[in-house]
């Protein structure tokens, strides 16, 4: 994360919009405003450039039929609150 004074701020870039985003990110439980949330902070790091990605990790989760309303970040991280098993 890119929060301002987080030991994995390699940039040391600090936005105070960026950081009160994140924050009433990680407050909200509806999908959708989590989205529009990460879709923001998105929009703020690429406004300021305070990295260039070079490297894209792809990765593959194998789920069982029982397994339903996966939904992942676009840093692969399972939104587990939404897993429902049928």
């Amino acid at each position: 994360m890119l929060r301002s004074g987080s030991r994995k701020n390699y940039a040391q870039w600090s936005n105070a919009d960026y950081d009160a985003t994140l924050d009433r990110l990680l407050q909200d439980s509806e999908r959708a405003t989590r989205l529009a949330r990460f879709e923001q902070l998105e929009r703020l790091i690429l406004k300021d450039t305070p990295i260039i990605p070079i490297n894209h990790l792809a990765s593959h989760f194998a789920l069982g039929r029982r397994i339903e309303r996966v939904v992942t970040s676009h840093a692969a991280v399972i939104a587990a609150a939404d897993v429902r098993f049928r």
